[in-house]
């Protein structure tokens, strides 16, 4: 033992005494990558110097090296001299890769490959940073295309892998596959819709091969198939729906596989269909039925699939009738809510022997507020989706929620003065409380009970707890007391100017709820405010105000100024929120794509008022852009 540490000693003196000690090479590497990295850092960002008012700009340094890039030095040591990045759950070069993707010089292709060689999950931050929206947004769509084909074939090499009896580390493929999966499903949004209509197809198929059903790939499945659909437009996905409908559904895997069941994806298609003859869809519809089971949770999984198509009329009288027997069982009478594994509201919109004494039994349930599991997130959910339903309280129902709901604060607030033993559900409670009084408790109280007390209450609300969604609640009370109209002006406004982006979308929401009320000089007062942030393009909240302002229109709530206001500043609007990385803060680059959908809503909405030739252009660039929230917002028309 001593004589091999002896050699092996003399050997690595001798490998650095002639410059070939590997850990020598892989070492300089890594100083080479970080070294780039500094500089690129030293050239972005401006420098604030003593003189008030003056500053340098870093972004116009230029600086020249003839010494050997990086990613050139990495790629020989890999690729030529067989140096691996990983080896088993060792890492080798991992940390030169890493770092080789902060290098804005790199290409998307070499990002690419260092991205599978780096990455150790569909959640990884490398995938983040690399194949984000908007950097997939920058390329063109030849490489796009290209990428996708790549990804393709990886996938299959790597499954391949896995289902056949070869060398190669199972852990190691099924990181590679999920990866590419998960690489693929974000290159997707890129795709033409045939392309997409393809990829989503493909993900269908893969869904039927047991490789696919590993935990480790269902996250990176269900991306592919969510992000492939959503580039497809709304009016060709009914194309799709036999291939969505054949997919298993999670009963129907075999118990092996039914580890985190709830994780397996369950594609849905929604909108219009139109049903045509076909055998096969008849008899996968049915099978699809047959897993509704009585009082069942489980039955969720084939109800998700069935609700849409109940919806839009798409089912045959005798496959509701089947539904209904499978939900009910041969009990006419409803003692209580069925358990189907949703929200009790669905229920609702399912086939039913009795939908009047169902109707009766759910509202007994929903508005209970001596139950012990009154503030159970599902019970507020289901208040809160009231409205899609046609189910409202009645007034007496809607004060005793009220006071109940309005309350909850204080006991949060009592409970636990340090919030030392706050829930991780509190915030999700009073999110649901905030906007179950917005949408159906305070709009079906009686003009006595909005009261100037009332008022008050809720604005203690949203100030202890900071859910602000409450806010759309406050018109009402105004529309019944006329001297609440200035403080509401008031503290809307003050919403409206905050640096808060929640409270300021919320406000926005608040002034659209208010003038569809009625009109009055405090709501037009904030409406000309709306107009007047657009102008200032303060693009952290521009969201939610330009659906305010759009959906104001529609409803010819804007004056004929403001009209012509908004069609000389939505294509400026239009050209600086483009995906230019460098001009923006994390929050504009989250929200960038649907700012550009919103603006883009906007333009077509005033275009059809009266046509302008800017507001054409910005129409026809949409309909090219790389993002598809973009592209199918030029299509957009009238009220969604």
């Amino acid at each position: 033992m001593d004589h091999q540490f002896i050699g092996s000693n003399i050997f690595g003196e001798v490998s650095r005494v002639r410059k070939c000690d590997i850990w020598q090479h892989i070492e300089s590497s890594r100083n080479s990558v970080q070294k780039r990295i500094e500089t690129q850092e030293s050239h972005t960002g401006i420098e604030v110097l003593f003189e008030p008012g003056k500053y340098k700009d870093n972004s116009r340094n230029r600086s020249f090296s003839n010494e050997v890039h990086p990613l050139v030095i990495f790629d020989e040591i890999t690729s030529e001299i067989g140096i691996p990045v990983r080896w088993e759950h060792v890492n080798i070069m991992l940390d030169v890769a890493a770092k080789l993707l902060h290098l804005e010089e790199v290409d998307f292709h070499h990002r690419l490959y260092l991205s599978v060689l780096t990455a150790n999950s569909e959640t990884d931050s490398l995938l983040e940073k690399t194949f984000s929206r908007i950097q997939l947004a920058r390329i063109s769509n030849d490489d796009c295309e290209k990428l996708i084909e790549w990804c393709i074939k990886a996938i299959s090499f790597w499954t391949e892998k896995l289902s056949s009896n070869s060398r190669v580390c199972k852990a190691t493929a099924l990181t590679k596959a999920r990866v590419l999966v998960e690489i693929l499903a974000r290159l997707s949004v890129r795709a033409s819709p045939a392309k997409a209509k393809q990829i989503f197809r493909l993900a269908m198929t893969w869904g039927h091969e047991r490789v696919f059903r590993h935990i480790w790939l269902r996250n990176s499945l269900k991306h592919l198939i969510n992000y492939s659909l959503n580039s497809v437009p709304s009016s060709a996905q009914g194309e799709l729906l036999l291939d969505a409908l054949k997919f298993p559904l999670s009963p129907e895997l075999e118990l092996s596989d039914q580890t985190n069941s709830f994780e397996w994806p369950n594609p849905v298609i929604r909108g219009k269909l139109e049903r045509i003859d076909s055998s096969e869809l008849d008899h996968r519809i049915d099978q699809i039925i047959d897993q509704v089971q009585p009082n069942s949770d489980i039955s969720r999984f084939g109800l998700e699939r069935l609700l849409p198509l109940l919806q839009c009329n798409y089912l045959k009288d005798s496959e509701k009738e089947k539904i209904r027997n499978q939900i009910w069982g041969h009990n006419t009478a409803v003692k209580s809510l069925p358990k189907t594994g949703l929200l009790n509201w669905v229920t609702l919109e399912l086939p039913s022997y009795d939908p009047n004494a169902l109707r009766t039994k759910f509202k007994e349930y929903v508005f209970d507020t001596e139950a012990t599991d009154f503030f159970d997130s599902t019970r507020l959910l289901d208040i809160i989706n009231c409205r899609h339903v046609s189910i409202s309280p009645s007034h007496e129902e809607a004060l005793k929620c009220f006071d109940v709901l309005i309350g909850w604060s204080s006991q949060v607030e009592g409970a636990d003065e340090l919030d030392f033993f706050k829930t991780n559900d509190d915030s999700f409670i009073g999110q649901y409380i905030s906007e179950a009084l917005s949408r159906c408790i305070v709009p079906a109280l009686r003009n006595d009970d909005l009261n100037e007390s009332n008022y008050h209450k809720v604005i203690s609300f949203v100030r202890e707890t900071q859910f602000k969604q409450a806010l759309l609640s406050l018109p009402y009370f105004a529309q019944t007391n006329v001297t609440l109209e200035d403080n509401l002006e008031k503290i809307l406004r003050q919403f409206l100017h905050s640096s808060d982006t929640e409270g300021v979308s919320n406000a926005a929401f608040a002034i659209l709820e208010w003038r569809k009320l009625y009109r009055c000089k405090s709501n037009e007062n904030l409406i000309a405010t709306l107009i007047t942030m657009i102008t200032l393009n303060r693009e952290s909240s521009a969201v939610s105000v330009l659906w305010s302002i759009n959906e104001l229109l529609q409803s010819k709530y804007l004056l004929d100024h403001q009209v012509s206001l908004l069609k000389e500043v939505i294509p400026t609007l239009f050209d600086n929120s483009n995906y230019n990385i460098e001009r923006r803060t994390l929050n504009e680059l989250a929200n960038v794509s649907l700012l550009r959908a919103e603006v883009v809503k906007l333009a077509r909405a005033l275009n059809d008022f009266s046509s302008h030739s800017e507001l054409e252009r910005v129409i026809s660039e949409a309909q090219v852009d790389p993002l598809p929230e973009v592209r199918f917002a030029a299509f957009y028309s009238g009220k969604t």
